[in-house]
């Protein structure tokens, strides 16, 4: 790999939230390509915009946010086990 590239890569800062935290996933109505994610943190919301290749891929992005934290919020209300009893 490139010293410049491994350097952009060594410079990029990550964040790691629990699906529960999710507040709102969408896509960006003027950018069909972009994403919007809200999670909720300690000293309040917390937005990051992220841009995919496509509005296709971005579309893939958001459904597969809403899905998980769909089934996240079905396992722990009860209404679906993983494992059956």
């Amino acid at each position: 790999m490139p010293s410049a590239t491994k350097a952009l890569l060594d410079s990029l800062k990550t964040s790691s939230y629990h699906i529960k935290t999710v507040v709102k996933c969408n896509m960006s109505k003027k950018a069909s390509a972009s994403v919007k994610l809200i999670v909720r943190r300690e000293g309040g919301n917390k937005r990051y915009d992220f841009e995919a290749e496509n509005a296709q891929l971005a579309g893939e992005i958001n459904f597969h946010f809403v899905l998980f934290s769909e089934i996240y919020g079905m396992l722990n209300s009860g209404d679906m086990y993983l494992f059956p009893p």
